[in-house]
């Protein structure tokens, strides 16, 4: 578990030894251990989506803020 004052948090690093495939594994492993998602997305960031899309799935709380 990383460290917060306020809330638990949890780091999942993609493993890229899997190859280009490592943060779309990372996101099934964060999204099953989240209870909600806050996402800062650009618009075009493929990953983000992805992220949003599983936690959406799960019927998790997605709140997203798009940027530029």
């Amino acid at each position: 578990m990383g460290r917060s004052k306020r809330y638990p948090t949890l780091v999942i690093k993609p493993n890229w030894k899997l190859g280009r495939g490592a943060g779309l594994v990372a996101n099934r492993e964060l999204a099953a251990a989240g209870d909600a998602l806050v996402a800062i997305h650009d618009s075009n960031s493929t990953g983000t989506q992805d992220m949003t899309d599983h936690m959406k799935a799960a019927g998790m709380p997605v709140h997203v803020v798009v940027v530029g």
